[in-house]
């Protein structure tokens, strides 16, 4: 999708090869870096609103493999053609948040179950 607009969210994933899973999620000043967290880091967005996924350049992330998010909530589900991005859908149903999950390889990474690793965070609209 080509999209010369900066994107509403950024959310930047980290991993390292010692300590693969979970992911630490980082979006502006909140950040996650526990299984349980998970549920805790919730990005809140608006209708229409794009989000991008992108690794950290210092991080051990070799690829994303796949988010997958559901319809209704995201209108234009997340890909990778350039980087991965999506919209959030202006009709979310009676979804008011939900999961969606990041799959990701760590180089070098040996820590069970081994690549791909999975993580996943929630999406929230704003009220």
């Amino acid at each position: 999708m080509a999209n010369p607009k900066t994107p509403d969210h950024i959310i930047v994933i980290s991993a390292t090869a010692a300590i693969p899973h979970p992911l630490t999620l980082t979006e502006g000043t909140t950040s996650s870096s526990t299984e349980t967290g998970d549920q805790n880091f919730t990005t809140e967005v608006n209708s229409g609103d794009t989000v991008q996924w992108q690794i950290d350049s210092t991080s051990n992330i070799s690829a994303i493999l796949d988010i997958t998010v559901s319809r209704p909530f995201f209108s234009q589900l997340p890909s990778a053609a350039n980087q991965w991005i999506g919209r959030v859908g202006t009709s979310n149903g009676s979804k008011a948040d939900d999961t969606y999950s990041i799959e990701y390889n760590v180089t070098g990474a040996t820590v069970p179950p081994g690549n791909p690793y999975t993580q996943d965070p929630i999406i929230k609209m704003r009220t």
